[in-house]
């Protein structure tokens, strides 16, 4: 294997904790395999379990009400604020109860949710807030980045997210008690297997060489011809990513759990922080040009509130907007971006378990509903081969619709 692979645990993995902590102006970082272990983590070392609850927004992942389950907890899902399609403050407040000890705030999409609101409950309740910026990073409010408002905070690493390490989290606080708790409790990770470092390794230096949008129907006709074999082998694969925790916890996993990042990962990860500023900027000047067309067209009533809030400075993951699923435009959308990879389309999403074993009631959270019903997710991470075409496109098709 390349030499990065070899590069010291020790070393890596603080480097690139540092580095998070001083992105963050200040605090500290313990970096994990994946997000939802941070959060696992956060939660035990908080002595949540069996008999409390967890109220995080219905418009999330399944893996979070994975970890909640796992520390013997019970998900409680709140309605969104639509204004940001983060977790809203009067859902939260509808689902508190005596046995509430945590709310999530997330953040969606590079969107900050209303944390002073929920600052100011949780205050009142006596409740811990984790904000979940797994979908967000270096996003603003006042001046002050995501992530420093609240007791602790995680952060998502996998080639989804804002910072593209193919898998990794971190547990965040700017107190040190939490992260002493969270140390104690996780002295030493338990590593991925070799086999499973070299598979990630092998996939880093494929999407290195081909993850590009000229080469992206090379890469779907390869996926569809290995899932062919592996169909016809009746062979499932071995995994790549950590996808094993998206329903109800199993007995065994592929994977330890919670796990380390390996080394030669938090090394990419700490390239990766180094050129943010500038991947900042090209997102920052995508959403700007992508909003100042949505607005001048019929598109304009579609665009969340947030996106107009002076207080907030937002670095987009995806840029959102809500478009009803008669409205022609959105039959129009087809030929721009790939409609069926929206997020979310469903309140918990991806899932392997059903919404009701998760613990989520269809119809409980009724904007949250509205909002998987109608989400469109415009791309804010583009080429600059691409940009000029994309723009165009979208150009065209906003002109269209007025």
């Amino acid at each position: 294997m390349h030499d990065l692979v070899a590069t010291d645990s020790p070393s890596e993995i603080h480097a690139f904790e540092q580095a998070l902590a001083n992105q963050l102006g200040g605090g500290e970082a313990v970096v994990f395999a994946s997000g939802r272990m941070a959060f696992y983590a956060i939660l035990k070392s908080w002595g949540v379990g069996p008999g409390d609850e967890v109220i995080l927004p219905a418009f999330t992942c399944g893996v979070m009400a994975n970890a909640i389950l796992r520390v013997g907890a019970k998900p409680v899902f709140s309605d969104i604020d639509l204004r940001t399609l983060g977790t809203g403050p009067e859902g939260v407040e509808a689902c508190i109860t005596p046995r509430t000890k945590v709310i999530v705030a997330q953040h969606s999409f590079g969107i900050p949710c209303d944390i002073d609101s929920l600052r100011s409950l949780a205050t009142r309740h006596h409740l811990k807030i984790i904000e979940d910026c797994s979908l967000t990073l270096d996003s603003k409010i006042d001046g002050q980045p995501v992530g420093t408002f609240a007791d602790a905070a995680i952060f998502s690493f996998d080639h989804s997210k804002p910072l593209n390490a193919l898998i990794g989290g971190a547990a965040f606080s700017k107190d040190p008690a939490v992260i002493r708790r969270i140390k104690s409790l996780f002295p030493s990770l338990s590593p991925l297997s070799s086999a499973h470092q070299r598979r990630l390794y092998d996939q880093l230096l494929k999407e290195t060489r081909h993850g590009s949008p000229c080469k992206w129907p090379r890469i779907l006709f390869f996926r569809r011809l290995s899932g062919i074999i592996r169909h016809r082998l009746c062979k499932a694969p071995p995994p790549i990513f950590l996808d094993g925790d998206f329903g109800l916890p199993s007995v065994s996993t592929p994977y330890p759990y919670p796990a380390a990042l390996p080394p030669f990962l938090a090394h990419i990860a700490c390239r990766e922080l180094r050129r943010w500023p500038q991947e900042r900027e090209r997102r920052r000047d995508i959403l700007e040009k992508t909003l100042h067309l949505l607005r001048s067209s019929s598109w304009q009533g579609f665009v969340p509130e947030a996106y107009s809030n002076p207080r907030l400075e937002i670095v987009p993951l995806r840029i959102l907007s809500l478009v009803p699923r008669e409205d022609p435009l959105r039959k129009r959308l087809g030929s721009l971006v790939d409609t069926d990879a929206f997020l979310f389309t469903e309140p918990i999403m991806p899932h392997s378990s059903t919404l009701q074993e998760l613990g989520y009631s269809p119809g409980s959270c009724l904007q949250s509903e509205q909002a998987c019903h109608t989400i469109v997710n415009l791309p804010a991470v583009l080429a600059e081969e691409s940009k000029t075409f994309y723009l165009e496109r979208l150009s065209m098709l906003c002109r269209t619709s007025t």
